[in-house]
């Protein structure tokens, strides 16, 4: 969901309807809420998304027929039609404008919009489409029998809560929480403390620090040719903060949201930038996409079932077609080269009894970042001329100590405004590592503090919230970072 007060008055007005109604009714008022919801925020995301749930269903009642019936290759087929097509689709959306002003040769001074105007990617497309292939595989391997109920496959892959960026759930889990959110009770002390404690983390994550980083990292990265190698270390730096706050931001918000109605969705993060090395890394950041890519890509290739150097040839794969998956640029290709890259070396260093102590400890974690963060920087390009610039300048432009204050101050930060930024980096490092140590997210550890705790944690979350956040008029922070994938 979109963090903004309209949102807000959604979701209380749901959760009203919701809790008054009983039983099947509360799926009835959940679709409803996710249909509306989509078509305030995009019609065109709404007609996708409820059309390609429509089709995904039937379609998976005839696969799962099929393989009852032993009829192996008429199910194969199926899925084999379905997987293709919503490729194609998702490929459609996310090349064709590049391809057709790369090939189809423009009038000088012609609209840059034109026929590609209409063309734009419906919002959650990649999120629900992903959705909607596991769901299709897992019927045809026989992991579960199609759902024979509309309603709660409708609600599965419409849920306002994760329709924007995810997570990505599996449909057997996400059934399970459907039959809680049916009989669950409004007046459980427990759960509504983690519903709380889940969204002011989440808030205090997105609207104080991504949003106040993202305003020096934009200008960093958009002015970058004016900066010196050192403050162009700090963008990348602010930047890898500025992603993981802002996602991870969004999704303990809507595992809030979603639990307001008895629903438990999956785990998205897990104090990533606390892993030893590049492939717990992996385990750790956007944890459903990561499942999902091992689960329908990686394992049907082989996985490490047939030698070592196919293991590495099929995680290279899986990371440059992750990098596809995010973006249409050629910056995302490389982007996910990289981390096959990085994947690779790590396993061979695993393999290597000095390698294997550096990826771990101290060294490790600090290799590990430093190597996800200038990762991060192809990601944040906006095309290879931006990278270009980025990356020659912070090689070229040298450590220059006498300009470094004269730099600061072109970033308009005020003395105020640099405590607020220093104090909310440190917050969020102390509390990953608290979660790394406790093996439990932040939300879950301060539902289970004392009650003087958690009073003292809300009224400074809500102070910090009000008074520290950014938002206002004229403000874009409620774009999710995530939303464009």
């Amino acid at each position: 969901m979109l963090f903004e007060a309209n949102s807000v008055i959604f979701v209380l007005l749901t959760a009203l309807i919701f809790f008054i109604l009983q039983g099947r009714a509360r799926l009835y008022c959940l679709l409803a809420a996710s249909v509306l919801y989509m078509l305030w925020l995009s019609p065109t995301a709404a007609a996708a998304a409820v059309l390609i749930s429509v089709i995904t269903f039937f379609t998976g009642k005839r696969i799962g027929d099929a393989a009852a019936d032993g009829r192996d290759r008429a199910a194969r087929g199926l899925l084999a039609a379905a997987v293709i097509a919503y490729c194609i689709l998702l490929l459609f959306y996310k090349f064709f404008p590049l391809a057709y002003e790369a090939f189809i040769p423009q009038p000088e001074g012609a609209d840059a919009g034109g026929i590609l105007s209409g063309i734009v990617i419906p919002v959650g497309l990649s999120f629900y489409l992903f959705q909607a292939i596991s769901y299709l595989a897992d019927i045809y391997m026989q992991k579960y029998t199609p759902n024979p109920d509309p309603v709660s496959f409708l609600v599965y892959m419409l849920f306002f809560g994760k329709f924007i960026s995810g997570p990505i759930e599996r449909e057997a889990d996400f059934y399970d929480e459907l039959a809680n959110a049916q009989r669950v009770r409004f007046f459980d002390i427990s759960r509504l403390t983690s519903v709380l404690m889940y969204v002011l983390y989440g808030c205090l994550l997105k609207v104080v620090i991504a949003d106040r980083i993202a305003i020096y990292a934009d200008q960093l990265f958009g002015s970058c040719i004016a900066y010196s190698t050192s403050w162009l270390i700090i963008g990348s730096l602010l930047y890898t903060l500025q992603l993981y706050c802002d996602f991870a931001g969004y999704s303990y918000m809507v595992t809030g949201i979603a639990l307001l109605f008895g629903i438990r969705l999956s785990v998205n993060f897990d104090s990533p930038y606390c892993s030893e090395n590049i492939t717990e890394f992996w385990r750790r950041w956007h944890i459903t996409l990561g499942s999902w890519f091992r689960d329908y890509v990686y394992i049907p290739l082989g996985g490490n079932r047939r030698g070592f150097a196919r293991k590495l040839l099929n995680l290279a794969v899986v990371f440059i077609l992750c990098g596809i998956w995010h973006g249409s640029g050629l910056t995302f290709v490389i982007w996910g080269a990289l981390h096959a890259l990085y994947s690779v070396l790590d396993n061979l260093a695993a393999k290597n009894g000095f390698l294997s102590r550096l990826r771990r400890g101290i060294a490790g974690r600090f290799f590990t970042f430093c190597a996800a963060s200038f990762a991060w920087i192809f990601f944040r390009a906006d095309d290879m001329k931006h990278l270009a610039d980025y990356l020659g300048t912070m090689i070229n432009a040298g450590f220059r100590p006498h300009s470094f204050i004269v730099e600061f101050y072109s970033l308009e930060m005020s003395r105020p405004e640099l405590y607020v930024t220093s104090a909310g980096i440190i917050f969020i490092i102390l509390c990953d590592i608290i979660s790394y140590i406790k093996k439990k997210s932040l939300p879950e550890l301060l539902s289970g503090i004392p009650f003087a705790g958690k009073c003292a944690f809300v009224y400074m979350a809500l102070g910090c919230i009000l008074v520290l956040g950014v938002y206002g008029i004229g403000y874009d922070g409620t774009q999710l970072i995530y939303m464009q994938f």
